[in-house]
């Protein structure tokens, strides 16, 4: 990878559910094997659509105040 983007502490559920809402929007997941093997998919789908990847890089992406992302401290040289 060319980037690395370091997350906000405690928003690693909001980058899953992100990632979650990318899978079941474009339909990469096994819709045969979801229906067969889980439970409670339907409400979890619902709960994955309110995460868009706009919103995930707004609660995720650390920024600095001029809108650059910023690594923490201890990585910088």
């Amino acid at each position: 990878a060319d980037r690395h983007y370091f997350i906000n502490p405690g928003s690693d559920a909001a980058l899953a559910l992100g990632l979650m809402h990318v899978i079941i929007t474009k339909k990469l997941c096994d819709e045969d094997y979801v229906a067969r093997h889980t439970e409670g998919f339907d409400a979890f789908s619902e709960r994955a659509r309110q995460y868009p990847p706009e919103r995930v890089a707004a609660l995720t992406i650390k920024r600095s105040a001029a809108g650059a992302v910023c690594p923490p401290a201890a990585t910088r040289r």
